[in-house]
């Protein structure tokens, strides 16, 4: 049913894209050209997240967020720590962040230290911490944090994105930095110093200036405006000065 909804829209896109290129003007369109996703009635919602097909309760769950049935909220709050798929898991999570149900924080801090559920499977944490930005809040900063080690980019970034949100983990955030040795990162380190506007970082910050990695010191550069560092001022005026064209353009 999932992929039937998908393939629908596309369908219906590349109809309307050739229907706009060709031809006279298209009608005004009324209810019935349109192609609608059926409301599901609470039963048939019920039946279905107790199906035993993860798809069919996925499916479920994207029903229940569409139509706004909050109702199912407790059925949610369990199927987040017991569920067996990943995917049910994490659709269930963002629609609770969506929600704002604060029960489910204790939950999304346990799956970002630990994402792994089963011998097999894992919950991608990328979802995780998508719910941690849909829904910020100080009690996750620490377990986002982790992410700025990651070893993908994207999700570093996604827990800079984050951290910005919920505003809270500075500390953290910079006890991390100074353990770590990877050039690359220290550029996550840094924009997520920035934009929690961390100002005991600024050392830390000032030192990221003289990073081999141009990025890195591009992002220190912006962090050290945000913090509204006066010792960068010195070290600003010289890179103004450089060839380092980056930086001129962030400082």
């Amino acid at each position: 049913m999932f992929q039937n909804r998908v393939s629908m829209f596309v369908v219906a896109s590349l109809i309307t894209f050739l229907l706009v290129s060709c031809g006279p003007p298209m009608p005004e369109t009324t209810s019935t050209n349109e192609i609608e996703i059926p409301i599901r009635s609470v039963n048939e919602l019920q039946k279905a997240i107790e199906s035993n097909e993860w798809t069919e309760r996925s499916d479920a769950i994207l029903d229940i967020q569409r139509q706004n049935e909050k109702s199912f909220t407790a059925k949610l709050l369990q199927l987040i720590s017991t569920d067996p798929s990943p995917a049910v898991r994490q659709i269930a999570i963002l629609t609770l962040a969506d929600w704002q149900v604060k029960q489910s924080l204790p939950v999304l801090v346990q799956l970002l230290n630990n994402p792994k559920i089963s011998s097999t499977d894992s919950v991608d944490p990328t979802f995780l911490i998508d719910a941690a930005t849909r829904f910020p809040d100080p009690s996750t900063a620490n377990a986002v944090a982790r992410y700025l080690n990651d070893n993908e980019l994207s999700r570093r970034l996604y827990a800079v994105r984050a951290l910005e949100e919920i505003q809270s983990g500075g500390s953290v955030v910079l006890q991390m930095a100074k353990s770590n040795t990877d050039s690359d990162k220290a550029r996550s380190y840094a924009m997520a110093l920035g934009k929690l506007k961390y100002k005991p970082a600024e050392s830390y910050l000032l030192q990221q200036l003289k990073s081999p990695a141009q990025t890195t010191q591009a992002a220190a550069i912006l962090a050290l405006g945000r913090i509204g560092s006066k010792q960068a001022v010195s070290p600003l005026v010289k890179i103004l000065d450089s060839e380092f064209v980056k930086g001129r353009e962030n400082s």
